[in-house]
């Protein structure tokens, strides 16, 4: 493939050469192939083949253009700078007018670009070089053929492995002779060898290379376009970032992005060495990454960012991929390490990752809930990974620590509003992880039972695939949960006070309490299900983490005290409950002697609780918060509806909706007014309350 690819450009670089008529036509030519399977590149493509060029055939015209562009895919290579980022917006009127100004891809100007633009003026007296061209026409090819290839790859072997699970699965129920067995025998096979032949047209050694050297000098050019600085030379950059965004990327589009993160990704799948071997050039990733990643105003697109995202873990020089045995565990990482550990502006990481992190809640209506799950999930492998250097540690500690001193404002701090997706994520997927759990627990006992032998075939057949499905969703929401649960549990290690502000005390007590009850009460019972390994279904694992969040923050006498004052999940035998389970599984006698004395304590503290809980029944009702129904120590009046409420349950509230509960008005924390004479009354009252009891 290699030779065929070189004779080809040396085809097109000998027509090329022969004058300004014939080279043209061929620009043309290059550029109508392009334009004329521009909707290759969408999603419902695959739908209709027919109307488009195959994928052999572009990813051929991309070897060649990659080619093309050899002389200046090189990172901060002087030739760089002589591309110009105008020529997407280039829409001339004429072919006579295209040949002119040198522009003959057109159609780019209709593309998504980085940022948007309210007045951007259209190049109309220029004429672009034959670099710009060779860099726009390579990178759309490489979209459409080489990145919808990857797509496809990957679509592919996800279906390989749902086929080979169900074919596994049915075989044993009706044998290999079974007709229908067979059949999906010979859909593997024929699946298995599309897979393989695509792998080998993806990974030809030269065009991977070609591709890989022409995206890591995107990358310095795009960071160039973006620093702020003159792009007419490569300066060094210089973080934090001006909170202006440059013009210029308002030209570019966003394809180009596509097409680096994708092509990261694959590597870290299927050829990691690539990744190592570029050396040096991996602090050009990382810089570029660090500025399109964590900066709204460079990169608009809330799911290009998450790409993002994936592409750094992608970096990573220990992958989770190489613990499940899909990477070669003798490929060197020294550049990889280094650059999560030196790189200049390595300390701008961390927020980086929470910032795309935060704002793939903005992603808005148009993407599935699940999809936000999809894209934390790498950020949550690289958290992980940058816990354990001490640099990183120091940044999410400062953030943590401004975060703290900045509870109030108006607009919630970053680190705040992370801790607070994090809580929504976790009860969101544990609590459908545990159901799921519980569904195939069911599923099993009917299916061992022969009450599915009963059923009609067409019947039986969608319990089975009904139960392949819940299989499926099981196994995603238990991988997301542990991750979840994880995190919290690494977070806990290093960060504490937080956690015991009155806005979250509560919720994170609420929570470690509900997901206890289910995993070592009674209800455990009801999540024993065979081979919970082949679910990712970890309920050790999972008591464990939970348990050592509340050893991490036992210290702290307001988590003691939100712990027994959770009158839903929490009892006197929830936390003995837990000592049995740790017994059983084999945690340390140190972690399981903590927490005995942790049990002490909160019982200590509960018993002083029921007590006022019990003294301050009565109490009036203008001092009961109207949305937990609780006594209030710190009551705030709303200003538009004048309700009153406890200080941290309204900003709870806001952290997620910032208007007023009551009628919807907008609302921040600024705003809400302390509602001091009541306070001073309800203090009044439970101190004349304590004194008659004495």
């Amino acid at each position: 493939m290699a030779r065929i690819h070189q004779r080809m450009s040396d085809v097109f670089l000998s027509l090329l050469k022969l004058g300004p008529g014939i080279r043209h036509r061929l620009l043309f030519w290059i550029g109508d192939c392009l334009r004329a399977n521009s909707g290759k590149a969408k999603e419902w493509a695959e739908m209709t083949p027919f109307l488009y060029a195959s994928d052999g055939f572009l990813v051929n015209l991309n070897a060649v253009l990659l080619k093309l562009c050899k002389p200046f895919a090189a990172p901060q290579s002087p030739k760089l700078l002589k591309v110009d980022y105008r020529y997407a917006a280039s829409a001339p009127k004429s072919r006579s007018q295209a040949q002119q100004m040198s522009v003959h891809l057109q159609d780019l100007q209709k593309e998504t670009c980085f940022i948007s633009l309210d007045n951007r003026p259209e190049p109309t007296d220029v004429e672009f070089n034959f670099l710009t061209e060779c860099f726009f026409m390579a990178h759309r090819c490489f979209y459409m053929g080489f990145n919808r290839l990857q797509s496809r790859f990957f679509k592919i072997n996800q279906n390989l492995h749902r086929l080979e699970v169900a074919y596994r699965d049915l075989s044993q129920q009706r044998g290999e002779s079974d007709s229908v067995v067979a059949n999906m025998k010979e859909r593997f096979d024929a699946g298995m060898s599309m897979f393989l032949s695509i792998k080998a047209a993806l990974l030809e050694p030269q065009t991977l290379q070609a591709a890989l050297d022409l995206h890591v000098a995107s990358t310095t050019w795009l960071s160039n376009l973006a620093s702020g600085n003159s792009i007419d030379a490569f300066n060094p950059i210089s973080f934090p970032l001006s909170a202006q965004s440059p013009d210029y990327l308002g030209y570019v589009p966003e394809f180009i992005l596509y097409n680096i993160a994708d092509t990261l990704v694959f590597l870290q799948r299927f050829h990691e060495n690539s990744i190592e071997d570029c050396g040096l050039h991996l602090d050009h990733l990382m810089t570029f990454l660090l500025i399109f990643m964590g900066h709204r105003s460079r990169l608009k697109n809330p799911h290009l960012r998450a790409s993002l995202a994936e592409a750094l873990a992608a970096l990573l020089p220990h992958h989770p991929d190489v613990q499940r045995g899909r990477s070669n565990h003798l490929i060197p990482h020294f550049h990889r390490e280094r650059i999560f550990n030196k790189h200049v502006h390595v300390e701008f990481l961390a927020a980086s990752v929470i910032e795309v992190f935060v704002g793939i809640e903005m992603t808005g209506s148009g993407v599935a809930f699940e999809q936000k799950f999809n894209y934390r999930h790498p950020m949550y492998v690289v958290l992980d990974y940058i816990w354990e250097i001490e640099v990183h540690r120091k940044a999410l500690t400062r953030l943590a620590v401004y975060t703290e001193e900045h509870m109030e404002d108006p607009t919630p701090p970053l680190f705040l509003r992370f801790i607070n997706l994090l809580m929504n994520d976790a009860i969101y997927l544990l609590d459908e992880a545990l159901s799921y759990m519980s569904q195939m627990k069911h599923n099993q006992r009917a299916r061992d039972t022969g009450e599915w032998e009963q059923l009609p075939p067409d019947q039986r057949g969608e319990r089975e695939n009904s139960h392949r499905h819940m299989a499926m969703l099981a196994r995603f929401h238990n991988i997301m949960s542990n991750e979840t649960i994880h995190q919290f549990e690494v977070i806990t290690r290093h960060i504490k006070s937080i956690f015991s502000h009155p806005m979250i005390v509560d919720r994170i007590a609420n929570m470690l309490n509900y997901f206890l009850l289910h995993l070592v009460g009674p209800k455990r019972r009801d999540l024993k299900v065979k081979d919970a390994d082949s679910f990712e279904f970890k309920p050790r694992q999972l008591v464990a983490d939970i348990c050592q969040v509340y050893l991490n923050l036992g210290d702290d006498k307001s988590f003691c005290s939100a712990i027994s004052r959770d009158g839903r999940s929490y009892s006197r035998n929830l936390f003995p409950q837990a000592e049995e389970v740790l017994v059983r599984i084999g945690r340390p006698g140190c972690m399981i002697s903590d927490f005995h004395a942790l049990h002490e304590k909160v019982i200590s503290l509960a018993d002083s609780q029921e007590a006022d809980e019990e003294a301050f029944a009565d109490a009036p009702e203008e001092f009961i918060d109207p949305i937990m129904g609780m006594l209030m120590s710190d009551p705030v009046t709303l200003p538009s509806s004048g309700v009153i409420v406890e200080r941290a349950t309204i900003a709870r509230h806001l952290l997620s909706d910032q208007s007023d509960p009551f009628n919807r008005s907008p609302l921040n924390m600024e705003m809400i007014r302390p509602n001091l004479e009541l306070k001073q009354r309800i203090e009044a009252w439970k101190q004349s309350i304590r004194s008659s009891k004495h």
